[in-house]
């Protein structure tokens, strides 16, 4: 038994060395900044982007493929899907688009 350890895995407390006391005040209201900010914002966070590939072209398929997309306050990745990106599927065609899946899913 003298070789088991046991540990409670809990952060240690977070220690600061400042040289006044004003320092210290200052992270304080630093912090305080910091939690009014992040919990007033709302919205979306990140710009659509324009990608410099045409969009549904092979190229912003494979190198951007989320181009014009954006993100919520959660941190989803919305995308608009358009028509033109659905080009390549036939979707009146179920047989061939079930046998382009089973293609697809046996590589």
């Amino acid at each position: 038994m003298k070789d088991v350890y046991v540990t409670d895995h809990s952060s240690p407390t977070t220690k600061y060395l400042s040289k006044s006391e004003q320092e210290d005040e200052d992270l304080e209201n630093y912090k305080k900044a910091m939690e009014e900010y992040n919990e007033s914002s709302t919205g979306v966070f990140v710009t659509p982007k324009k990608s410099k590939y045409p969009k549904s072209s092979l190229m912003q398929k494979l190198f951007d493929p989320f181009a014009e997309s954006t993100k919520d306050e959660n941190g989803t990745i919305i995308y608009t899907v358009e028509e033109k990106e659905l080009n390549d599927f036939d979707l009146g065609n179920t047989d061939k688009l079930r046998a382009k899946y089973e293609q697809m899913k046996s590589k």
